[in-house]
């Protein structure tokens, strides 16, 4: 299941009334972990910056179409160990509104998150519950990131 269909499943669930807002779980290292390696996709883990691009879209506007842009990834593979080799790669990005609300992927901040490897290198879908990816991420986020790949299991339900 890919993070939008599993978002968008969750988003209809929680919004049962023509009224009801969009509700979304906290997201947290572990829960986008153990989506990423149940994912019949492959998905690595990285943290660094993506430029290249400019936000275009105003934070929570309303009905928007998917937003698709490549934008520019530097940083590094995430390891059991630390920091691991170093990832400098286009990335094809889409933005995926779930109902009335669109997400809004930052440009120039650090990102802790994980990309989809695909035949035509690296992709990532951002949706209104950003669940898949860190803005500004803190150690105690990178240091669950760490923790989880060293068991290659993670659990915080």
């Amino acid at each position: 299941m890919t993070w939008r269909a599993a978002n968008l499943a969750l988003a209809l669930c929680l919004a049962a009334t023509p009224g009801a807002a969009l509700t979304c779980l906290p997201p947290t290292v572990e829960r986008a972990f153990t989506a990423a390696q149940a994912a019949r996709e492959i998905y690595v883990p990285v943290l660094g910056i993506f430029t290249g691009f400019r936000q275009r879209r105003e934070a929570q506007s309303v009905n928007g179409p998917d937003r698709r842009f490549t934008a520019r990834f530097e940083g590094r593979y995430v390891t059991a160990t630390g920091p691991g080799g170093a990832l400098h790669a286009d990335v094809a990005v889409t933005e995926t509104c779930l109902g009335s609300w669109c997400p809004v992927f930052p440009p120039d901040v650090p990102v802790l998150t994980f990309l989809e490897r695909t035949a035509d290198g690296y992709r990532i879908e951002v949706d209104a519950c950003h669940g898949n990816y860190f803005a500004d991420p803190s150690p105690d986020q990178v240091k669950a990131m760490r923790t989880c790949l060293k068991s290659m299991a993670c659990d915080d339900w």
